[in-house]
């Protein structure tokens, strides 16, 4: 199984992208073991507290990234995705 290596992702973009790994990675479709195995591997890049004020993103996760943006404005698209049936529409 591949796990990313956020260490290798330009310091300006880490905190975008371990924050849309995190959120993905709880839609219901990868095993428990693999959905804790990549939380792990998110965990020493996650910043070690949220800023206390000036965030303009409204989910919890990206707040707790210190992201840019959040996917809330896309999850009703993005929620036909999270149910294992997706595999077999594909």
């Amino acid at each position: 199984m591949l796990i990313p290596d956020l260490g290798k992702v330009p310091e300006a973009f880490r905190a975008d992208i371990g924050y849309l790994l995190d959120r993905l990675s709880r839609f219901n479709i990868m095993s428990k073991q693999r959905k804790l195995d990549l939380l792990a591997s998110l965990e020493p890049y996650r910043p070690a507290s949220p800023p206390v004020t000036g965030y303009q993103c409204k989910d919890v996760r990206a707040i707790e990234w210190d992201a840019s943006a959040d996917l809330m404005p896309f999850v009703e698209e993005l929620l036909p995705y999270q149910t294992r049936h997706y595999a077999a529409t594909i």
